[in-house]
């Protein structure tokens, strides 16, 4: 009889999930390439990491975990996306706000902040950029993620409703 040791077992569970990481990088890579520039040791990365959030999510069947990772793989080049649009019209548009501030990281930070509260068209995230660039002196906004957050509102409404604070506040007239 057979028998296999911890060490064993734990081998063969890396080498399977090695080959199951790459075949995903190969299937990826294309259709990403597509879109974006692609950093393959940053993709890999980001496979690894959506794979364990997969299955802490409770999906164990890899057709699952591949749909789950092929649909942040394409959130994430659409998020990438925006944010170089972002960067370029508030370059364009907002010239003199934006002098003296990190663009590339204030369009990051409000794709984040989108993401994280659901805020999915780009009429949205630009108004958002925007208001937030007006933010005198970074002010606390701490209240746009909770207005943000409601998702009892549809997404324009919650935009709206930013936007009439933000003019409430001095933000923007």
């Amino acid at each position: 009889m057979f028998r296999v040791r911890d060490e064993q077992l734990r081998t063969f569970d890396t080498q399977l999930n090695d080959r199951f990481v790459d075949d995903l990088l190969a299937d990826l890579t294309p259709k990403l390439s597509q879109q974006m520039r692609v950093d393959r040791n940053r993709l890999r990365s980001s496979i690894v990491g959506w794979i364990s959030d997969a299955r802490k999510l409770g999906l164990r069947s890899d057709d699952a975990i591949t749909r789950f990772v092929e649909k942040y793989a394409i959130r994430q080049a659409y998020r990438e996306q925006i944010q170089v649009r972002l960067v370029s019209y508030l370059l364009l548009y907002h010239e003199p706000l934006a002098k003296g501030l990190n663009v590339k990281a204030h369009a990051a930070e409000v794709t984040e902040l989108a993401a994280k509260t659901g805020i999915t068209q780009d009429e949205g995230i630009a108004w958002l950029a925007t208001i937030l660039l007006y933010r005198p002196g970074h002010q606390d906004a701490g209240w746009v993620t909770r207005v943000l957050s409601r998702s009892d509102l549809p997404e324009e409404v919650r935009v709206a409703q930013v936007h009439q604070e933000a003019v409430k506040r001095g933000w923007i007239r």
